[in-house]
């Protein structure tokens, strides 16, 4: 993987190490904090969009930009502190962007963010909302999310995060609730899977009501193709649909498996390349030149855990999809369900099987050029369509395309009728389709 190239010596980037400077010195005039405003404010713009578009492992000089960020947000909330109540939302939101921060680049956040936190926000006061949009955006497993996704779920608990119920004794009923230790060591536990002990002061912490209003935003969104929401938004109508309709559901009743898993020691290999590996299921084609092997950490019908062993990989991103190879099998399509990466030699992804096989195929939209997608066979004794893997594509009101097939040096041209999407994300779209005429 190429690295990152420095920043330019017009980028704002270069005023983070100076800016870190001066905030650790002792508070000068009055007004200091407002000079350095806009360079703390140009850093993090510049910083976050180098991260919303960056996918596992991230590059080096990115982490270390992105740590950079979030000790100098600490130096910030320090100088914050320092002036009173009315500088406590500035410093409320800094610490928001903390978490987040360490949320888009999978670092663990510091360690006081909790209790600086729980300090600035006391659990009766109105101004909770950002302490529960914290809350709220860690109980939702934000590994399953893309930096793009995090980042517009950020601007919706910006509204929306007052609806967390917070309360420090403990309810009559645990469905719903999650508790937090008082002291900021937070563990990210539902009440309905382990209770605390008695002897510690905690915070309990109810997201029932923000998945209702989740609910509520997913419709008017819909129906309003100039919701302010979606202005903020920086992915596809799809995609902030499909986020909002499974950040609502895990506010409401947190994640379960689905299927037992399995420990496992086996090995597989990972193609990350979609190019390669369509180019690579052709008849008489080489395989993929970049092949990663990956060993297995746990296994259950629907997927695989794995941590990677050695070779290149790019690209990795909640929601991007993959081919997978069990040894003497054929190339399988999946869609990564998770990624982890605490840095550059280490990466854990999560996936979810899509198809046993793909075929590689083409398909053209009315008026514009062959694409390349997969053609994934209905799977025998399940009640299962074909369907097609594909570059997200604008259809518009178009709801026709082309398929070209090619078999034996023969292409065949296929008339077809798209079907219901089975997955939508920033890069893909997984959907069914109707064969309706051949020539």
């Amino acid at each position: 993987m190429p690295p990152t190239p420095p920043p330019s010596p017009d980028d704002p980037l270069r005023l983070l190490a100076p800016l870190r400077r001066q905030l650790r010195r002792p508070q000068g005039k009055e007004n200091e904090l407002e000079s350095l405003r806009p360079r703390l404010e140009a850093t993090a713009t510049a910083v976050t969009a180098l991260l919303i578009t960056a996918t596992a492992p991230l590059p080096a000089p990115l982490r270390i930009l992105a740590q950079a960020l979030s000790e100098t947000y600490g130096l910030w909330i320090t100088r914050l502190e320092e002036g009173g109540q009315a500088a406590e939302s500035e410093a409320r939101l800094a610490l928001l962007n903390q978490l987040l921060l360490s949320l888009m680049t999978h670092n663990a956040p510091p360690r006081d963010l909790w209790r600086r936190a729980l300090k600035l926000t006391p659990v009766a006061s109105e101004h909770h909302g950002t302490l529960g949009a914290m809350l709220a955006m860690t109980i939702i497993h934000p590994e399953g999310y893309s930096p793009r996704a995090l980042w517009f779920l950020r601007s919706l608990l910006l509204r929306e995060g007052y609806q967390v119920a917070l309360r420090q004794l403990p309810p009559d009923q645990p469905e719903g609730w999650h508790w937090l230790d008082s002291q900021g060591n937070f563990s990210n536990t539902s009440l309905r899977i382990s209770r605390p002990t008695a002897n510690r002061q905690l915070l309990f912490f109810d997201c029932t009501a923000l998945a209702a209003r989740t609910e509520a935003v997913l419709e008017a969104v819909q129906e309003n193709p100039g919701h302010p929401l979606l202005q903020e938004a920086l992915m596809p109508l799809a995609e902030v649909q499909s986020t909002l309709r499974r950040a609502a559901e895990q506010w409401h009743s947190p994640a379960q498996r689905r299927f037992s898993r399995r420990r496992q020691d086996s090995r597989i290999s990972l193609c990350t390349r979609l190019d390669q590996l369509w180019s690579s299921l052709g008849e008489g084609t080489p395989e993929p030149t970049e092949i990663s092997d990956w060993m297995v950490l746990n296994e259950s019908a629907g997927g695989y855990a794995l941590m990677h062993a050695k070779g290149p990989i790019s690209g990795l991103q909640a929601g991007s999809a993959l081919g997978l190879r069990l040894e003497g099998k054929p190339w399988s399509l999946c869609l990564v369900r998770w990624v982890r990466s605490e840095n550059s030699a280490h990466v854990e992804v999560g996936v979810e099987l899509l198809s046993p096989q793909g075929q590689p195929v083409r398909l053209t939209l009315p008026g514009r050029e062959p694409q390349p997608a997969f053609l994934m066979p209905a799977v025998a004794g399940q009640e299962t369509r074909e369907t097609l893997l594909a570059p997200r594509e604008d259809w518009g009101d178009v709801n026709t395309f082309t398929l070209l097939t090619e078999k034996s040096g023969q292409l065949r041209i296929t008339s077809c009728l798209r079907g219901a999407p089975r997955h939508q994300t920033s890069g893909i779209e997984v959907f069914e389709f109707q064969r309706i005429g051949r020539s």
